[in-house]
């Protein structure tokens, strides 16, 4: 996501702080998710035992891809193409934000994100984001559950939520869908605390 920045400093990439580092880009992020075609720079020691390992999994990407993307590139400027796409994301990285102020509960928390495709949502604990996500997509609306992206099984109450995609009027329908959703949630934790407080 390093070339899908919106707004303050640029970051270096590791490679651009020490030659002793391999560095990976992929057109997935920048193109299309399902353009499975990327870049490498390595030092020559390195890059050579990476070649052999690509070509005794592959042998070859596809020459299709290759040339599809290829071509793309020569018939567009790069820079204008990241300056328009880094436009949408950032437009609607703003109203997805704006969204999540007027539609989740003032117990949630989320990332403001410079750059990238994600918001990054805490709820309370209580709330167990992978049981939740059935109600979810029951109001057509889906996130990925936090518990995806912690290797010890914890980050229950946590949600990613992607913004690249979906139109904006779809952004901010969705996110007024789940902020009822995770209400909903709250309002059944707190009626069975007050039951059993009484």
């Amino acid at each position: 996501y390093g070339k899908l920045r919106f707004e303050g400093e640029n970051i270096p990439s590791l490679k651009a702080l020490d030659d002793d580092v391999v560095y990976l880009g992929t057109f997935s992020k920048i193109f299309s998710p399902g353009m499975r075609l990327g870049w490498l720079a390595a030092p020559a020691p390195i890059l050579e035992k990476i070649i052999f390992g690509k070509q005794a999994a592959d042998l070859c990407t596809s020459s299709f891809t290759q040339r599809l993307v290829e071509y793309f590139f020569n018939e567009n400027n790069l820079e204008d193409y990241l300056g328009g796409m880094i436009n949408r994301y950032r437009s609607h990285r703003d109203i997805m934000l704006k969204s999540l102020e007027e539609h989740f509960p003032s117990e949630a928390s989320w990332t403001y994100p410079r750059g990238g495709f994600f918001v990054w949502a805490e709820l309370p604990e209580y709330i167990d984001t992978t049981e939740m996500l059935a109600e979810a997509i029951s109001k057509k609306v889906a996130y990925v559950p936090g518990r995806a992206f912690f290797a010890d099984g914890s980050g229950k109450n946590y949600m990613r939520l992607a913004f690249c995609y979906p139109e904006e009027k779809d952004i901010y329908e969705g996110i007024k869908r789940l902020g009822g959703v995770v209400k909903s949630q709250m309002s059944l934790y707190n009626s069975v605390i007050f039951k059993e407080e009484k």
